[in-house]
């Protein structure tokens, strides 16, 4: 049965629409992966079945500080997410685990942290 209402064609999108929309979801595709990424980085550290958290922290030297810096402004990201879409880390993250080391560390002024 043909339209007995005819329906308007939807309007043409502005090119800032097409922006918006394309932000928003590289913004949907991006985010997701971060937070994955952030989660296995951790577990490599903590949960790894090959080589022990000392022996790793070890093995970075005098970038185990920045690793632990770097872990921190993703913390902070993560938690400034989590406000903004009013919910916790630990519910973007799916558990509280990855917001501490697993086990306490000394950060030293050379760069490298041992485990205490």
């Amino acid at each position: 049965m043909p339209e007995l209402i005819p329906t308007p064609p939807p309007p043409e999108k502005t090119q800032a629409e097409r922006i918006a929309e394309a932000i928003i979801a590289e913004s949907n595709r991006h985010f997701p992966q971060r937070l994955e990424t952030f989660k296995n980085l951790w577990e490599m550290l903590w949960e790894n079945d090959t080589a022990t958290p000392a022996d790793i922290l070890t093995a970075w030297g005098t970038n185990a500080k920045l690793m632990f810096q770097a872990a921190s402004a993703e913390r902070q990201w993560v938690t400034t997410l989590a406000t903004a879409l009013n919910t916790t880390p630990e519910a973007l993250l799916g558990s509280d685990k990855y917001l501490t080391p697993a086990a306490p560390v000394t950060i030293h002024e050379n760069g490298t942290v041992t485990l205490q």
